[in-house]
């Protein structure tokens, strides 16, 4: 997580949180934040931000749906297919945004020019 000089720093945040689960058993992670946002007034808190993409895939061989055609319209569609499609990968992601104190976690999908 420490670059040296030279090195490339590192694409995201690294926050250790310590959590006590009884029986003298401590359990110590390193969890990750994407990106960070000042609070909405001066003395609020900044807001930690987990930050993840949703990459369209060929909706002809996948049967996924076409973005392009309905995600300005459909939005909640959209987002509910790919809820359904990507479970397990989005489940991952809320429990790692948990897990590190994120304040939101924002989703974000990426649309590929050519398939």
């Amino acid at each position: 997580p420490f670059a040296q000089p030279g090195e490339e720093v590192a694409s995201v945040g690294y926050r250790y949180r310590r959590w006590d689960l009884g029986n003298d058993i401590k359990l110590i992670a390193r969890c990750e934040h994407d990106a960070v946002a000042k609070g909405k007034r001066r003395e609020d808190p900044p807001e930690f931000l987990t930050v993840k993409t949703l990459t369209e895939y060929d909706p002809k061989a996948s049967g996924h749906m076409d973005w392009r055609k309905s995600l300005d319209n459909q939005t909640g569609a959209v987002t509910a297919t790919e809820l359904k499609n990507n479970g397990s990968k989005v489940s991952k992601w809320t429990v790692s945004a948990l897990l590190a104190g994120s304040t939101s976690l924002r989703l974000g999908f990426v649309s590929r020019v050519s398939p």
